[in-house]
């Protein structure tokens, strides 16, 4: 019997082990940063790699992609509930800068190597092997990223020519976006938005570094937002439920833009060091398809991959979150997560906060009373958590913010017109206004 309890405790302890919260993930030179509300949750190590060029999810599997620029580029699939890594395709180039994307309806790679694009099986059942993938389309120009329309059926690159589209198979390509400017180094696409997301390079305009924005046809244009004039290029973008990120050449950091302006403006997340911030690195959010297709009509086929129960899903096969709802990822989601509240899990894996009376706050971190009243005010909270201040002598108001004596003196400026023909001192202090306050007033 003790020896079952502690068996069973070993496999608690194993799957809080494998809970881990995380928005986006950031590829390091041989590791995986991960990272939640800007604080980092799980670092994993990758010894295998040379230098990790390119990140791409698989929300259906719950596995990232990731190419190493090896002299033999290599893509390995790393399982984010058992952490486990394996290889995929292994090609023979020379090429470093393989982009790698990923189609979850036809459970497809699509990678850039060199001046052709290509589609390989990921079929679970499919062994690892040395091959190529069969060809999409020959480029003309170097490609700098590489994108999938799931919806569509298209496959995006970038090059300085502009953005090309194609089917899977290579038919229908067309320039959705043609030149405009010397560099186009990153791309992403949105289905929320059913947008183009792409970083521009424009020698004409003294280097100025821009975010650029088009609907899936090229049409609708958009500056976005002006990361920097006089700088080199900006990479890696990356396109979240609310956000987007990029890294920029000679920036510290990663940066954060929310996909409409008016809810506020870029800023800088505390990660990688300035010196490990270059254009090896790559970001990849968790963008589940449930938030992706918020609000769009049709795409049945990627619709169909939503989980319909993810609280009994088999994480391994059908993780579409950072975490599971089940018993032993709740305690280690919830510990410690309120400050001041009870913790629940939802279907999706996410912990909510049901926060005490006098509580505010995502995580019950705001206290009501927290620096209301003032100058020395003690708070307190009435029926219905109304506030209310105690002032300490001198102070008066709803939050002791006035000085008694400014009130006073305030009184004074009001008895002014009872004053003018008047002895003040005599007046003042029949109405019971102290002597400095009528001078005051005067």
């Amino acid at each position: 019997m003790h020896v079952a309890r502690v068996m069973t405790l070993l496999a608690l302890l194993a799957g809080q082990a494998h809970c881990f919260k995380w928005e986006i993930v950031v590829a390091g030179t041989k590791q995986l940063e991960f990272y939640h509300n800007g604080t980092l949750t799980h670092t994993q190590a990758v010894p295998e790699a040379h230098m990790i060029t390119s990140l791409a999810l698989d929300p259906v599997r719950g596995r990232l992609l990731l190419s190493d620029s090896r002299p033999n580029m290599t893509v390995y699939s790393f399982d984010l509930a058992t952490r486990a890594l394996r290889p995929v395709l292994a090609v023979p180039t020379y090429d470093n800068f393989v982009r790698v994307a990923y189609d979850p309806v036809s459970q497809r790679m699509l990678y850039q190597l060199e001046y052709a694009i290509y589609s390989y099986s990921l079929d679970a059942t499919r062994p690892s092997q040395f091959a190529v993938g069969d060809a999409v389309s020959e480029l003309v120009d170097f490609s700098n990223d590489v994108a999938v329309d799931s919806c569509g059926g298209y496959v995006y690159w970038a090059t300085d020519r502009g953005i090309t589209r194609a089917r899977l198979d290579g038919s229908d390509r067309v320039i959705v976006v043609d030149r405009r400017a010397h560099e186009r180094r990153s791309m992403v696409l949105d289905q929320r938005t059913r947008r183009l997301y792409w970083t521009e390079t424009d020698d004409a305009q003294n280097k100025r570094v821009t975010i650029e924005s088009a609907d899936f046809d090229g049409n609708d244009r958009k500056t976005i937002y002006t990361i920097a004039e006089n700088t080199s290029f900006a990479h890696s973008l990356a396109v979240s439920k609310d956000f987007l990120y990029w890294q920029n050449y000679e920036q510290e950091g990663i940066w954060q833009l929310p996909k409409y302006p008016a809810r506020g403006t870029a800023r800088r997340l505390p990660t990688l060091p300035c010196n490990r911030c270059w254009v090896y690195h790559r970001i990849a959010t968790n963008y589940k398809i449930k938030e992706q297709l918020h609000g769009v009509k049709g795409c049945s086929a990627l619709r169909a991959l939503i989980p319909s129960n993810s609280s009994t899903s088999n994480s391994s096969s059908t993780s579409n979150s950072s975490s599971t709802s089940s018993p032993e990822c709740a305690a280690s989601v919830c510990q410690n997560y309120c400050f001041a509240g009870e913790c629940s899990v939802s279907a999706e894996g996410e912990p909510t906060c049901s926060c005490e009376a006098g509580y505010s706050g995502e995580r019950c971190e705001v206290a009501a009373c927290q620096n209301y009243c003032l100058n020395g005010g003690v708070c307190s909270l009435r029926e219905g958590n109304e506030r209310a201040c105690q002032c300490a002598a001198g102070f008066q108001g709803e939050r002791c913010d006035v000085p008694a004596l400014l009130t006073q003196c305030v009184q004074a400026v009001s008895l002014l017109k009872d004053l003018l023909n008047a002895d003040v001192s005599s007046v003042a202090l029949s109405k019971g206004v102290k002597p400095a306050c009528a001078a005051t007033a005067l």
